[in-house]
């Protein structure tokens, strides 16, 4: 006795319903796992500008003042070579944007560290020096750009984002 099976495979409607089920889930996840990369890059950011305004501190403590150099990014030869150099005692090891996205300065909205400082020269007062860094978030970090605004050492407010939570500036006080 022979027996015949009529269903030996699936139909194209249950194929397609497979398949979209495991279209969705794999959306879902790639989703939630880009997040993840973007926080991630974001805390990588902040974590490198503490550490960089942290030695800026160490080299004013020994040197008297802050690297003097104008604007320099972290996609270009000056970060080394200028910046670099002066804190290599402290940093040896320049910091990048996870990205480094070169096509303009972090206070466009592009993703590199930008450093500026100079000195200036108060009517009546003692000559002194303020620095500035600049970056790029992902993720808006309002509660982190609203306390790194600051004056610069002539009245000037920098905040270069305009508090808007992705582009902040950090600065170091000014020195007199």
């Amino acid at each position: 006795m022979k027996i015949f099976l009529k269903n030996k495979g699936f139909t194209l409607i249950e194929l397609l319903v497979v398949v979209a089920i495991i279209g969705l889930l794999s959306s879902v996840v790639l989703a939630s796992l880009n997040t993840a990369r973007t926080k991630g890059r974001d805390t990588k950011r902040i974590s490198e500008i503490r550490q960089l305004q942290t030695a800026l501190e160490f080299y004013y403590d020994k040197n008297g003042s802050y690297p003097n150099s104008g604007w320099v990014r972290s996609c270009d030869t000056t970060w080394v070579t200028s910046l670099g150099v002066a804190m290599k005692e402290f940093l040896p090891t320049m910091p990048k944007d996870p990205t480094n996205d070169c096509a303009g300065y972090a206070y466009s909205g592009y993703k590199n560290y930008s450093y500026y400082a100079a000195g200036y020269y108060p009517a009546g007062g003692k000559p002194g020096q303020w620095y500035m860094i600049i970056f790029t978030l992902e993720n808006k970090n309002l509660a982190l750009d609203a306390t790194n605004s600051s004056t610069d050492c002539v009245g000037n407010i920098r905040n270069y984002g305009g508090q808007d939570g992705y582009i902040i500036t950090v600065a170091g006080n000014c020195i007199k």
